[in-house]
């Protein structure tokens, strides 16, 4: 041990150095009976003694305090690696419950756009078994109104059959309908976007005058079959943009059943709309043609109004 770490080692033990060296003074005196050799301690020796224990007492309430203090940076430097530990903690924590929220926040965005992405597929699902879905009228004073409503929004086409005559079977609210469905006809054909295409039986004269106040216009266009002598069950119907048919329009010749129990009603099911396109298609080309574009058979008009006199 060299000079420096001795002088350490005196200073960092010297209480302890006090004390063995007082306790060993004391016991080597009391070993060799020096007291009764030494008269000034001999008659101070009760004294001494006290001295001796009070000076060994001092110095270990000293070495106590001092332990304490020890102690207590001991106890604050933990304190203080605590402290950093819940501190640390409380920051993990919180990187943890800034994690927890953000999927949280993600799980409730991908929730929504999964729920809106449920809502939308719902609706899809519901309009396509609206489409399906056949829409039955009350009466034909409805189908009027329908149909006007329909003619009015039509952008690409409009192809319309109309068999017989039913003028002598509208009531006033029936004819009211009818008229706005006529001035919406005339709307539609102003349309130059849209092509209209009626197949007409021209039965009578409000038939033809009607059919002859649409000539006009170059998109309607007109075609005509003689069903005088046809007992068959005929069906109008009209096709709005090949996405929607009105149909019920039943022609047959003296039967009340017939006309007192006909179902009118719409659908946009595609495969009706196909089987109808189809169907007109096939009418449209084997008809007599009275006006198409600009060409208009007037000899062919002649004779249908001749034949009403008949």
């Amino acid at each position: 041990m060299n000079k420096k770490k001795f002088i350490e080692f005196l200073k960092e033990n010297w209480q302890n150095i006090i004390i063995v060296g007082i306790i060993s003074l004391w016991v080597f005196l009391d070993i060799f009976s020096v007291w009764e050799n030494i008269s000034f301690i001999k008659d101070r020796r009760f004294s001494i003694t006290v001295m001796i224990i009070t000076t060994v007492m001092m110095l270990l309430v000293y070495h106590i305090f001092k332990i304490k203090e020890i102690f207590g940076e001991q106890n604050k430097t933990l304190n203080d690696k605590i402290d950093e530990v819940n501190k640390s903690f409380g920051e993990q924590n919180n990187i943890l419950n800034t994690k927890i929220d953000n999927i949280n926040t993600s799980f409730k965005e991908q929730n929504s756009i999964l729920l809106n992405d449920i809502i939308y597929d719902f609706s899809i699902l519901l309009e396509k078994c609206k489409q399906l879905t056949p829409h039955v009228f009350r009466d034909i004073t409805e189908v009027y109104k329908y149909i006007t409503k329909k003619i009015k929004n039509a952008e690409i086409s409009i192809d319309d059959i109309t068999w017989g005559s039913y003028t002598k079977c509208r009531s006033v609210n029936d004819q009211k309908e009818y008229d706005d469905f006529i001035i919406a006809m005339k709307t539609a054909c102003q349309n130059s976007n849209l092509c209209y295409r009626e197949v007409s039986s021209l039965s009578d004269e409000p038939y033809l005058s009607r059919s002859e106040s649409l000539f006009e216009f170059d998109n309607y266009n007109l075609k005509y079959y003689n069903i005088k002598d046809t007992n068959i069950p005929l069906s109008s119907y009209i096709m709005i943009d090949k996405e929607e048919v009105i149909l019920g329009f039943i022609k047959e010749k003296n039967n009340p059943i017939l006309k007192n129990n006909i179902t009118f009603l719409s659908t946009k099911d595609p495969d009706f709309i196909q089987l109808y396109s189809n169907y007109f298609d096939s009418l449209w080309e084997k008809g007599r043609k009275i006006k198409e574009n600009d060409y208009i058979d007037y000899e062919k008009i002649k004779n249908i109004r001749d034949s009403f006199g008949n």
